[in-house]
Parts: C-alpha cells; sequence; structure tokens
C-alpha cells in the first residue's frame, strides 16, 4: 500500500524537481514554466498515462476582476484508496524540499471538509514523526483563527481547509468584506486577499464538483502557485501525471472489487 501511495506523492514532487527555493521562503518562491514543461515530458513519460510536453493553463478573471492563469496538474486516485492522506503528505515533501507554507485545500462539502480535518486529527502523529523537520498547523476558513493563522508570515506550514462555498458568492460571502482593522504584517483588506497574496498551493479535491464558470473563477480568486488536483473522475484533467485506477488498486489491496452477481431464470449467477 505504501509504495503506491509513494508514487502519488512522489509526481508533483518530480514536476517540481530544479525549482529554486525563494530566498524569503514561499512568498518568494517562482515557478519556472520551461523547467516545468521539461519535468512534466519526463515525468507522463513514464507513467501510465498520455504523454505531455505543454502546460495546460487554467486562465481565469477571477472574483476580484483580476486576470489569473496557474498550472494545474492532475492525479487521479480510486476512491478508497487513501486520497486525502496523499495530498498532505505531498504538501508535506513540498514543504521539506522547496521549503513552500502555505497550502489551501479546496472541498466541495461540508461532509468532505470535516473528513479532512479529521484525517489531520488522525494522522498528526504520523506525519510529524515522518517529517520531524517541518513544523505544521491546520485550520478550517470561517472558523477560530483559521484565516489569521494561515495569513501571517511564518516559517511554520499553513494548511487552511476551505469549502469553495465560502468563495463562490463575493456578494454575501464575509471572506470578501474589509477587515474593521488593517494587519500589521500589510496583506489585504479583505480574507479573499489575503489568501491571494499568500500564493498557496491549492489542493482541490474533486475538482469535477467546481467545474462551473463560477467555481473556476472562486480557484483563481487564490491566486495559486501551482494547483494540484485529485479525484478518482476528472472532468478536465489539465495535465494528468498520475494515475491509480480500478485495477491497479485492487491488484495492490488498496480496495475490494465485487463481482456483479446477476440471477437468472433458473436461480444461478453469471
Amino acid at each position: 500500500m505504501d509504495l503506491f501511495r509513494e508514487g502519488a506523492i512522489r509526481r508533483p514532487q518530480d514536476v517540481l524537481i530544479g525549482q529554486a527555493p525563494g530566498a524569503d521562503g514561499h512568498s518568494d518562491f517562482t515557478l519556472d514554466r520551461k523547467v516545468l514543461e521539461e519535468n512534466l515530458a519526463a515525468v507522463t513519460r513514464r507513467e501510465n498515462v498520455t504523454e505531455q510536453g505543454g502546460l495546460e493553463l487554467m486562465k481565469e478573471t477571477d472574483l476580484l476582476a483580476n486576470n489569473r492563469e496557474f498550472p494545474n496538474f492532475s492525479v487521479e486516485m480510486e476512491t478508497g484508496t487513501g486520497k486525502t492522506y496523499v495530498y498532505i503528505s505531498t504538501a508535506l515533501r513540498l514543504a521539506e524540499l522547496y521549503g513552500l507554507r502555505k497550502f489551501v485545500i479546496l472541498v466541495h462539502s461540508v461532509a468532505i471538509r470535516a473528513g479532512v480535518v479529521k484525517t489531520f486529527e488522525q494522522t498528526e502523529e504520523h506525519f510529524r514523526a515522518k517529517y520531524p523537520s517541518v513544523e505544521f498547523n491546520w485550520g478550517v476558513l470561517g472558523e477560530n483563527s483559521g484565516l489569521s493563522d494561515f495569513s501571517q508570515p511564518s516559517s511554520t506550514v499553513q494548511f487552511l481547509v476551505a469549502g469553495v462555498q465560502a468563495l463562490d458568492k463575493p456578494e454575501t460571502n464575509t471572506l470578501y468584506a474589509s477587515a474593521e482593522q488593517p494587519k500589521l504584517w500589510g496583506v489585504g483588506e479583505t480574507g479573499a486577499e489575503e489568501i491571494a497574496e499568500a500564493r498557496p498551493v491549492v489542493i482541490i479535491d474533486e475538482p469535477q464538483n467546481m467545474a462551473t464558470d463560477l467555481r473556476r473563477q472562486a480557484i483563481a480568486t487564490l491566486n495559486p502557485l501551482v494547483a494540484l488536483r485529485y479525484s478518482a473522475t476528472h472532468k478536465e484533467p489539465f495535465n494528468l501525471i498520475h494515475r491509480l485506477g480500478p485495477k491497479q488498486a485492487a491488484d495492490a489491496g488498496l480496495v475490494v472489487m465485487f463481482r456483479h452477481v446477476v440471477p437468472t431464470r433458473f436461480g444461478e449467477s453469471c
């Protein structure tokens, strides 16, 4: 099981090989797109996916009227194979290797949001042992100090778990309201601007549920440095860099495949 998960964890890392860590950590990190394209070609050449040599950028005008474009890399994982574990571990690996510190985990439902938080709680000790040099915290957008902790400059890795519903209604979402007091560390006036200024790595859980024009704009409003997309059923795969399909998952013992039993008129099955 760990071998198959490790494959999914390594592919985003492999795509970023050769990127120079920013002098000021995450805030100064830039992506060399030529290097990304070279890495993409090398990764997809050896993976069970279509070979690709060009970046498929998401280009959108966000909900604050800013033009955004950013790379998107997709990981296809069969349901039940530990997708949440994989993308948390991937983020911590990228933090360890490249000094990245800001990660937004974007989900489409309250139930999935609760599941992500539960995974953090259940795996905290494991991940602190696996990545001993990486301090990390997590919070939920709209709860307690989640946004405030995320926005502050820090050497600690900050995860912000966010429901897309908190982003896709700028007329009513409090994220777009101006703060009553300016922040001491000089970030944007609204919560949306604070997140955008952080240029987070955005991890999208089940992106096929965020494919409407409005939700694409909501994703762009986060101003991602890069988006990592995880699903068993990608509607828009962009640059697919890893696939763990049903048969591979079953062969690895990650999920159980059931034979469909169809009764005949004589009580037999086929």
